[in-house]
């Protein structure tokens, strides 16, 4: 007679009895092995350059053509370019530029609070340590209590952080416009335009775009027409928005810089700063000067360049003939030069009578 013995029992499920591990045991290498050899694992020394110049460059902009016709010239063919380029030529290094070139020079209007101008050229290169722009530059100081001004100019900028407390700057530049303030009296209830004049009292000046500072009553005032003044730069004129009434009780100064281009100026501007969490050490350096050999909108040769040295502060001396031979055609101005002998010829009949 044969027992039999039945067993039932109920097995928990597999997500429970199975063996979770972070890394498999058949790639655990044994060090206690015998023979056991050092691993060593081969790669390809020969990295390859991934890098392409002028890679991630965004560029944008527009290039228009144009014929200007009219009844007494010839067709005229007109051509404007502008271009901005931005972005990285490295990884340290990153490229900014605006190149614009126009046959018309153009200024935008001040109607808002923030201008592009659209005759603005520079191109810079920076990093986190340093900063080159050559071209249209502003030169500002805000920081000292000394020699606080700011001015746009044409030139070359460089500046270079030593440490993280230490950093310098210098630069050189041609001024692209002669400063001039405007001191008045606002009329009561006149908004403007208010008429911006030269040193010498010039009422048709260009006035350079955002170089412009309008204080009433010692405050400084923004440019816009959703602030409280907009400014006509080729006219020269200023006008105050609705949103700020004028009165006959306030001062108005306005400091701006006007195109003069009677003569060349090199300004020449370099500092250094030195901050800690307390206090701060800087030392500016300004210089402007007039460029000697380099006047504009005259040509004048060694006799006249002489007279004028021999002249000295002696404003009856400074003249000099400048008339010159030329051929005859119908297209030209010309003048006939005569002497005139009216004078020796009524002497000598008085002497006859």
């Amino acid at each position: 007679m044969e027992n039999t013995i039945q067993i039932e029992y109920l097995r928990y499920p597999n997500f429970l009895t199975k063996v979770y591990k972070q890394l498999d045991d058949k790639v655990i290498v044994d060090r206690s092995a015998n023979g056991l050899q050092p691993l060593y694992k081969l790669e390809n020394t020969n990295k390859r350059d991934t890098f392409i110049p002028f890679d991630g460059l965004t560029t944008s902009g527009s290039i228009s053509r144009g014929v200007t016709i009219g009844n007494n010239q010839n067709s005229v063919l007109n051509s404007e370019l502008d271009l901005q380029i931005s972005g990285k030529l490295s990884d340290k290094v990153s490229l900014r530029a605006s190149i614009q070139d126009a046959n018309i020079p153009l200024q935008e209007s001040g109607y808002s609070q923030r201008l592009d101008e659209f005759d603005q050229v520079f191109i810079e290169l920076f990093s986190d340590d340093w900063n080159i722009r050559a071209g249209d530059i502003d030169l500002v100081n805000t920081k000292s209590y000394f020699a606080n001004f700011s001015k746009r100019v044409q030139g070359l900028f460089v500046k270079a952080n030593l440490s993280d407390r230490t950093s310098v700057f210098a630069s050189g530049a041609l001024v692209r416009g002669q400063y001039a303030k405007s001191t008045f009296t606002g009329q009561e209830g006149n908004q403007g335009p208010y008429k911006l004049r030269g040193n010498n009292g010039e009422l048709y000046v260009l006035v350079i775009s955002g170089s412009e500072r309008v204080y009433v009553n010692g405050i400084l005032k923004k440019r816009g027409e959703n602030n409280d003044y907009i400014i006509d730069y080729n006219a020269g004129e200023i006008t105050f928005t609705s949103l700020f009434p004028i009165t006959s009780e306030m001062r108005i100064v306005i400091e701006y810089q006007y195109s003069d281009r009677s003569y060349t100026r090199f300004v020449t501007y370099g500092g250094a700063n030195y901050t800690t969490k307390n206090w701060s050490l800087g030392g500016y350096l300004y210089s402007e000067n007039d460029v000697k050999n380099q006047p504009l909108q005259q040509n004048l040769s060694a006799e006249q360049a002489q007279i004028l040295v021999n002249a000295g502060d002696n404003s009856n001396l400074m003249s000099a003939p400048s008339a010159y031979i030329d051929s005859y055609s119908e297209n030209k101005i010309l003048y006939k030069k005569t002497k005139n002998n009216f004078r020796a010829v009524s002497k000598r009949a008085q002497l006859f009578q």
